[in-house]
């Protein structure tokens, strides 16, 4: 099932990932995933922390997530409907008690936590007012929720982008290809004409079998990955690429 989700093609030749590169291959807009991507510094145990008294709930949390990202849900209501199902199955409570939970105190403390433990890369908001100069729409899309709140969390200009997207509201986690399309047809995107940023192959990568472009930022999550299959930049790399 999981091979069937992974992307099936990719830019290989990494030198060409510079202006010209967005030059000659008529990149108009990028999409950038946000956890893990505009920032470093890993969230998870400060998630916990956070909340000790309900740390089994974040786990539990992880791991419905993490089956629910084989189908396509189709809507949202269908999607929720379903995680906090499960939800309410693996912890033993009222599902009204995890939607409670959720979205009042899970989501609320992911994004404090990311601002107080969690640092931006380097140079993040040149990047993005580099590539808006050259004329790139920027937009954002990540699997929870809040991406606008963490963004500015950090101090990233959240102003440089003009749309935020969250999976969940699409009813279908990464990598499921529908997602990615919908947003360049909302947005008058063409999919060729549109690179996807994110630091996971098995989960941003849905963007390539969508048939957009996809760049992966290097990290722990690469370690297994086939680089000869993949364009894997490190963000230094990739800093120069766009301040190019």
């Amino acid at each position: 099932m999981m091979e069937k989700m992974l992307p099936r093609y990719a830019v290989t030749d990494v030198k060409k990932l510079d202006r010209s590169f967005y030059e000659q291959n008529g990149i108009k807009a990028v999409i950038f995933d946000v956890d893990g991507t505009l920032y470093t510094g890993g969230i998870a145990k400060h998630l916990i922390l956070g909340d000790i008294w309900r740390c089994m709930w974040a786990l539990r949390e992880r791991q419905t997530r993490k089956a629910m990202k084989s189908r396509d849900y189709m809507t949202a209501d269908n999607y929720y409907n379903t995680f906090f199902s499960t939800l309410s199955q693996k912890t033993g409570k009222e599902e009204s008690v995890m939607r409670d939970w959720y979205f009042n105190r899970y989501m609320p403390l992911m994004v404090r936590q990311i601002g107080k433990y969690c640092k931006p890369r380097p140079q993040i908001n040149e990047v993005l007012e580099s590539l808006r100069q050259k004329g790139i729409r920027l937009l954002v899309y990540s699997d929870y929720t809040r991406s606008k709140e963490k963004i500015e969390s950090l101090g990233i200009d959240s102003s440089v982008f003009e749309k935020f997207y969250c999976a969940e509201e699409f009813g279908a986690l990464k990598p499921q290809t529908r997602p990615f399309a919908q947003i360049c047809q909302e947005n008058g995107l063409e999919l060729a004409s549109t690179l996807m940023v994110g630091d996971k192959v098995d989960s941003d990568g849905g963007a390539l079998a969508a048939g957009l472009q996809f760049t992966c930022i290097d990290g722990k999550n690469c370690k297994d990955v086939d680089r000869s299959k993949y364009d894997i930049v490190s963000w230094d790399e990739f800093v120069n690429i766009c301040k190019k």
